[in-house]
């Protein structure tokens, strides 16, 4: 239980650090409408892998049930999609630094 819970801390952190990349990326550039609509459409992509890893999952990981898998295979499940998770945030920060090259 106590590992469940910690990993999921830490997958909630991980969704935060997307969410921040989103502010940071509209805080810099002239909303549009198609900004506003990406904005929108990031957003939903974090809360819909936030609902599928905390609240249908165990440890972070989308869809596993508790005790379905020894601990070791849990712990590589969990830093395989929380590496996944920092993908977004990733190309969200490189389409920041795109932004702030043509201003």
């Amino acid at each position: 239980m106590h590992l469940g819970e910690r990993l999921g801390v830490f997958t909630i952190i991980v969704l935060g650090e997307g969410v921040a990349q989103l502010v940071m990326v509209g805080s810099e550039a002239n909303w549009d409408h198609t900004l506003r609509a990406l904005g929108l459409a990031g957003f939903l992509l974090l809360v819909s892998i936030w609902r599928l890893s905390l609240v249908h999952g165990y440890c972070g990981v989308p869809n596993l049930r508790e005790a379905a898998l020894p601990p070791r295979l849990v712990l590589l499940l969990h830093c395989l999609t929380n590496g996944a998770l920092t993908a977004p945030p990733a190309g969200l920060g490189a389409s920041r630094n795109r932004l702030g090259s043509r201003s």
